[in-house]
């Protein structure tokens, strides 16, 4: 699952010994908290995102203080639009796992859900002074300095990529949301590689920020593409998507964003904490 998770491979195989793993872990133990985590990190993986709740909170019944499981049910919340749901799980976590780097973000991922722009930057400053060299935690902040109209910062922290960790997709997909700010200026867009296309297709979070990056741009059409792929791989939060993020404005009017916006608002509206 880490395999899938860094992006190095998306393709079944993690999944299904994952699975394999998971049958044998209740085969010989009927209730356990890791092979419920399990089971809903998988089904996390697979975008049944009401599925993955259902497993994590049995988990987190089993082990209150798990904070893997706190960390993934908080953000299965959250991408649902139940931030409420999401706080309480989150002040757990940063109060017994306060030096993990994506821990210290997810306040600030639940401020941005509630439309409170402004108060996720510090929270996301903190993931990459913890971690600087992870291009996750670079792609995540300059993503919310986007989001806070922070354009002019987006080229350092971009430039503050390693060799290597410009390689990797996440390193990549910053490098492209810088590129999509030259491109609102008059400049080409490059095209995505294979690599992107691939990790957007199976993850919320990519398929998102390629909205985000094409939406700056001005190109309408990628944009709700990619916002419809993160729809199905379970971003349902639906008044992020409708009234928070700014950098959606232009999609609004468009007929195939309000389209989606339908189906978004019933799934969300259906989504069971």
């Amino acid at each position: 699952m880490q395999y899938r998770d860094a992006g190095i491979d998306f393709s079944e195989g993690p999944l299904v010994a994952a699975e394999a793993c998971a049958r044998k872990i209740f085969e010989r133990e009927g209730a356990s908290s890791a092979g419920f985590q399990l089971r809903g990190w998988i089904s996390y993986s697979r975008a049944n995102i009401q599925d993955a709740v259902c497993d994590l909170r049995l988990a987190l019944d089993l082990e209150p203080n798990n904070a893997d499981t706190l960390l993934l049910l908080s953000n299965c919340y959250l991408i649902s639009g139940r931030v409420a749901a999401a706080r309480p799980l989150i002040e757990r976590l940063v109060s017994i796992d306060p030096l993990t780097p994506v821990t210290r973000c997810m306040p600030g991922w639940a401020d941005l859900a509630d439309g409170n722009l402004a108060a996720a930057i510090e929270p996301y400053n903190q993931m990459l002074r913890l971690d600087p060299a992870s291009p996750m935690a670079r792609l995540f902040y300059v993503w919310v300095l986007l989001l806070n109209g922070r354009r002019d910062e987006v080229p350092s922290i971009v430039d503050g990529l390693t060799a290597d960790a410009a390689l990797t997709v996440p390193g990549r997909i910053a490098l492209f949301l810088n590129a999509a700010l030259a491109a609102a200026n008059g400049d080409t867009l490059p095209a995505i590689d294979v690599d992107i296309e691939i990790a957007a297709r199976e993850s919320d979070v990519f398929a998102r920020t390629l909205t985000d990056a094409y939406a700056i741009a001005g190109l309408s059409e990628p944009a709700i593409h990619w916002l419809g792929v993160a729809v199905d791989r379970g971003f349902i939060n639906y008044p992020f998507l409708a009234e928070v993020n700014p950098m959606l404005e232009r999609l609004r009017g468009e007929e195939g964003f309000r389209r989606l916006m339908t189906q978004v608002h019933a799934r969300w509206e259906r989504f069971e904490v």
